[in-house]
């Protein structure tokens, strides 16, 4: 800063103070007062704190919305599954109910059946539209507390036109599960839907449930290296019981029957005559196969022969 030049100043003859040039206390006056700059410096601080704030939040939100698409759903699940081992075997655990969310891998695959596809029943000479798959495993996972355990499952994942009374689906499966909880009937046994990554299927196997999945309509397509599968516990000494018939009400029959014939009914499931089972242990239905249930009034009000529509008509009977 310069001096600021000043010269003695007079009031009718008597000198009073010294007063500076004009030039000298404009730049005084120019210069910031400290409080001044400490109120920018802070108010600097705060826009970065602010801006970092908004970034955090940007990130996170774009973090989440990676984690939901397809393709990273399916790294999640390859990370799950090459952490689980040494794992205790149990028979179906609960814990199957959130599969998931937890780390997991399937082991020894074998009972492999393609699906059996008869979406065109009637006419041979079309080619039914769909594919699948069936198979029995076992599951190694480590549970939300923690405990690595191996349960036998069942796995399927099939894909047919479900706009005919004979299309099936494993997305079915999942859904008549969430149904049976819903209700609080307890029919089913414990369950998950899962995308399965081909990275996890290992040797021969792991080509022949690529090939079985692999048709137009297929979810393959949407993920891309894996499909969509139900994972089902699985559960010992059950038997076909004899098929459903309205004289069965009024003959010896499992505990849970009309609890069992009710949810028939209310899910719509077109089941089979062979497709009936009870636990041998306690006399209890259990609902498998159930991948013709929850069959859409727009399909059942259809055309079709009549020992299928029988399997609908006959809950009915039971029932009323």
């Amino acid at each position: 800063l310069t001096q600021p030049s000043c010269r003695p100043g007079h009031t009718h003859g008597h000198p009073v103070f010294r007063t500076c040039s004009g030039r000298g206390l404009s730049k005084i006056r120019d210069m910031p007062r400290l409080s001044v700059m400490i109120n920018r410096i802070k108010w600097c601080m705060l826009g970065v704190c602010v801006t970092l704030l908004l970034c955090h939040i940007l990130l996170a939100v774009m973090d989440k919305l990676a984690l939901n698409s397809p393709a990273s759903r399916l790294n999640s699940v390859r990370e799950r599954i090459e952490d689980a081992a040494g794992c205790r075997r149990v028979e179906a655990s609960e814990s199957l109910e959130n599969l998931a969310g937890t780390k997991w891998q399937i082991k020894d695959i074998r009972d492999i059946k393609p699906a059996t596809i008869h979406t065109a029943i009637e006419n041979p000479d079309v080619k039914p539209i769909g594919c699948g798959i069936a198979f029995t495993a076992d599951v190694e996972q480590t549970t939300e507390t923690g405990e690595c355990v191996t349960s036998k499952v069942a796995v399927k994942s099939v894909f047919t036109n479900l706009s005919h009374y004979q299309g099936e689906s494993h997305l079915r499966e999942i859904k008549t599960h969430y149904l049976d909880r819903v209700l609080g009937t307890g029919l089913t046994v414990p369950s998950s839907l899962v995308v399965l990554p081909f990275s996890a299927l290992k040797g021969e196997r792991a080509e022949e449930v690529k090939r079985a999945v692999d048709c137009d309509i297929s979810d393959k397509a949407l993920f891309k290296t894996g499909v969509t599968a139900y994972v089902a516990g699985w559960v010992n000494n059950l038997g076909t019981f004899p098929k459903l018939t309205p004289s069965l009400a009024e003959r010896i029959h499992p505990d849970n029957f009309f609890t069992y014939v009710s949810f028939l009914y209310i899910a719509n499931c077109m089941k089979s005559g062979h497709s009936h089972f009870a636990n041998a242990q306690d006399l209890h239905y259990v609902m498998i196969d159930n991948d013709r249930c929850l069959l859409p009034e727009k399909v059942s009000s259809l055309e079709m022969p009549l020992h299928y529509r029988k399997r609908l008509t006959r809950l009915t009977s039971t029932l009323f």
